[in-house]
């Protein structure tokens, strides 16, 4: 659904292509503008919309077809004194621009007469919608933001005034002009003005804003949407972006409620794409029922108060903030992680035992079998002389031991492991968090090495996991003593049944002593599985 024409953006290059601007006056008479004339169509200026805002005023106008319009009158500050030069983008869910123009203290846009806003929809139901009331309206946002993040294009001032309905979807308003507003009011604008709530971390740091910040502006709208009230209600706004976690989210999906943690992930690297976004979203259902919806709610507690641990990052530098804000977000993704494989084993076998060592650190145990989780851990590595293709921020490995015997039919007799399984002890997988998949973004991935065949070289343990070192460094590159054997699959909190299944899959065959060497090492697929 595209809603109208597009977008209008400062002339330019977007999208690899070059777009012509238009120009055009505006005439207002004394202080109150009563009939305003723009490309040869004219409206009568009636009532304000709304309360005055520090980026401007929006009336309703009247066109001589009988169609009403919205006039958005933008003052002009220090420092911008030429002529606006605009174009067209084409996005879906995006409000149209009818005309654009300026006088000598205000920029003007003319678009189409909105339903309503967010904001006030939000209003007439108290706050809070329905799970798939609101899931309906963040695909509508997210798919706008999708398309425009695609064409380079950044919002900077999304939040629940800007995005209106507008032929029956929700539409996001006001494109360009918080990036035409920053330049003559950025100490307005710095300090938290009626944007503060839905201002992503590094916009506070005055860092660059990029897709990632509009991204954390979303989660903080769907925050709203889905409890009555954004993450953060100041008066420190800036404080509480920057260095506090966001309240828990309870009752509603575990899915739901891990899309949007990542999304107000600190830092931008960790947060998803829009992309992502959209395909998460298609996969929300209603919430669980019975002790896992209990185990999912204590998990997400859980990992609320273990996602505060290095948020204070802004006492550092800002490269030692990053790698804080990175690692908080890993150490809290994982712990999810973890639970959600954990209580899934429980469940799939009551009589094995779960013995915790930590948050997010256990072992269960089957039989002679142990299946091992770690908690993660700082990758303060070293990679020796070697490139490393990415970069690594936490590690953590997935462990299944099988005992050097295994009990035969009747308790009372033990056979030796290598008679089923050649002398076989299991298998070990690193999990890294990393942008294995594209530079800046950041998740879990598993994957596992081997030893290369060259080496002739055949332990019992294989495939085996590698801290991020030196030796996995050569892994990448010569493979000359280990080489990648499983590929780098991205694991994402609320969506890891494969995962999960996999590993089911191996429990099973130990504990039966059917487990053994794989056959087909390394796995096809991990060739060209990491950029």
């Amino acid at each position: 659904m595209v809603c109208g024409t597009g977008l209008s953006v400062p002339s330019g290059t977007i999208g690899g292509r070059t777009v012509r601007a238009f120009r055009i006056r505006v005439t207002i008479a004394r202080h109150v503008m009563e009939r305003l004339r723009l490309a040869g169509s004219e409206w009568e200026i009636l009532a304000r919309i709304g309360d005055p805002g520090s980026q401007g005023e929006v009336f309703e106008a009247l066109g001589a077809d009988g169609a009403r319009v919205a006039v958005k009158l933008i003052p002009k500050g220090p420092g911008v004194d030429r002529e606006p030069e605009f174009a067209q983008l084409t996005a879906r869910n995006v409000m149209p621009v009818l005309a654009v123009g300026e006088t000598d203290t205000h920029v003007v846009i003319v678009m189409p007469k909105a339903d309503k806003s967010l904001a006030s929809f939000l209003k007439e139901h108290s706050g809070v919608l329905p799970v798939a009331d609101a899931i309906a309206i963040l695909m509508d946002i997210v798919a706008a933001l999708s398309d425009l993040a695609a064409e380079g294009v950044v919002h900077r001032d999304l939040k629940p005034a800007n995005v209106l309905l507008h032929n029956g979807h929700w539409c996001l308003a006001d494109f360009g002009i918080s990036r035409f507003a920053d330049a003559s009011t950025a100490k307005l604008t710095w300090k938290g003005g009626g944007t503060s709530e839905y201002k992503a971390p590094e916009v506070w740091m005055y860092e660059r804003a990029t897709y990632a910040s509009d991204v954390y502006s979303f989660g903080a709208i769907a925050f709203e949407v889905l409890s009555g009230k954004p993450p953060f209600l100041g008066p420190d706004f800036r404080e509480q972006h920057v260095g506090e976690a966001p309240p828990k989210l309870p009752g509603l999906p575990p899915l739901l409620v891990s899309l949007i943690a990542g999304c107000l992930s600190k830092s931008p690297e960790a947060r998803p794409t829009p992309a992502e976004i959209l395909a998460r979203l298609a996969k929300a259902t209603p919430a669980s029922s019975g002790g896992l919806a209990a185990l999912s709610e204590a998990n997400r507690e859980e990992a609320l108060r273990r996602a505060e641990i290095g948020q204070q990052a802004s006492r550092f530098d800002v490269e030692r903030e990053c790698w804080l804000r990175l690692f908080g977000d890993a150490e809290s993704s994982l712990l999810q992680i973890s639970e959600e494989f954990a209580q899934q084993l429980v469940e799939h076998a009551p009589d094995g035992k779960l013995t915790r060592f930590g948050p997010g650190e256990w072992v269960f145990e089957l039989g002679v079998v142990k299946l091992g989780f770690s908690s993660s851990r700082g990758a303060i590595y070293d990679w020796g002389t070697g490139t490393p293709p990415f970069d690594v921020v936490a590690y953590a490995t997935v462990v299944l031991q099988v005992p050097d015997y295994h009990p035969g039919p009747h308790p009372a007799i033990a056979r030796p492991n290598f008679i089923g399984t050649y002398g076989y002890k299991g298998r070990s997988h690193s999990l890294w968090y990393c942008n294995a998949r594209a530079a800046g973004r950041y998740r879990w991935f598993e994957t596992a090495f081997m030893t290369s065949p060259d080496t002739m070289l055949h332990p019992s343990t294989e495939p085996f996991a590698l801290t991020p070192n030196a030796e996995a460094s050569r892994a990448f590159e010569t493979a000359e003593a280990h080489q990648v054997a499983w590929p780098f699959t991205p694991l994402e909190p609320g969506d890891i049944g494969q995962f999960v299944d996999q590993w089911a899959t191996w429990l099973a065959e130990a504990a039966q002593g059917k487990l053994t060497f794989q056959v087909q090492l390394p796995v096809p697929s991990a060739s060209g599985s990491w950029t």
